[in-house]
């Protein structure tokens, strides 16, 4: 049984192009939890089991909090993290759900990153863990997610549980994949100054290559997705990316 991890915060624009890119995977989750502490309503059109929890007053930082929320409710032996504001080729699931059939740990390198509203990217040269949003691991594993969560109280969750897994006597089994599919896009890209809550991490700030054209962004996920980022970008990203007001989610596709 495959578990899909989401934790998000008033970003119902940015679940709903989540939606999109998860009701194409080759491979469906068996179950789909979303950890939600914001305000702002959404619409769930995928059958998710969702926890709603109150914002604020929280010891640790509210990612934390979420995954410690929502720990108790997966069922699956394998565990994939679905990020509100992340892109994922078609083939994401299938391909890490494989080789969770041969490791505990899993994960993509060298992360790609867009930067909606200024048109801007850049990568990371990370050949010894992956992002959160690109992660994936055997349920044996939940016990250092959540000591990660307690111990380390960080946003960071990333960090320390590939740090600890890859520390020598761990006995974890890992992998890190390139992220390149078989047709030669990328297989997860980080969106970063999204429409919402401001995200959490790394890469928030102006800097970074510009890409106008959004040329580099179509060779990283072709030229239908980059179209549907391009709509996203004139209809929500034209006020600011930290607002909060209620919206109206993009539809799913057609075929759906």
């Amino acid at each position: 049984m495959l578990t899909l991890v989401t934790t998000t915060r008033d970003r119902p624009e940015c679940f709903s192009l989540l939606e999109r890119w998860i009701v194409r995977q080759t491979v469906q989750p068996d179950q789909w939890i979303v950890v939600n502490d914001g305000t702002v309503p959404y619409q769930y059109s995928l059958g998710q089991t969702v926890l709603q929890r109150h914002p604020g007053g929280d010891s640790l930082p509210s990612i934390c909090e979420n995954w410690l929320s929502g720990l108790p409710l997966i069922h699956g032996d394998k565990v994939l993290v679905a990020e509100d504001d992340d892109w994922y080729h078609g083939d994401f699931i299938q391909t890490m759900s494989e080789m969770l059939d041969v490791v505990d740990l899993v994960g993509v390198r060298g992360n790609l990153y867009y930067k909606l509203p200024p048109l801007k990217f850049f990568q990371m040269h990370n050949t010894s863990h992956a992002s959160l949003a690109s992660t994936g691991f055997r349920s044996s594993m939940l016990p250092q997610i959540e000591r990660c969560c307690r111990v380390f109280k960080s946003v960071y969750i990333d960090s320390y549980l590939w740090a600890e897994a890859t520390s020598e006597g761990s006995g974890v089994k890992c992998a890190l994949l390139p992220n390149r599919a078989e047709d030669q896009r990328a297989l997860q890209v980080g969106f970063k100054q999204m429409p919402g809550a401001k995200g959490l991490g790394l890469g928030h700030t102006d800097d970074g290559s510009t890409d106008p054209g959004m040329a580099v962004l179509r060779g990283w996920i072709g030229a239908a997705d980059t179209v549907t980022y391009s709509n996203f970008r004139k209809i929500y990203c034209n006020s600011g990316s930290d607002t909060t007001s209620a919206r109206q989610p993009l539809p799913l596709p057609a075929q759906v």
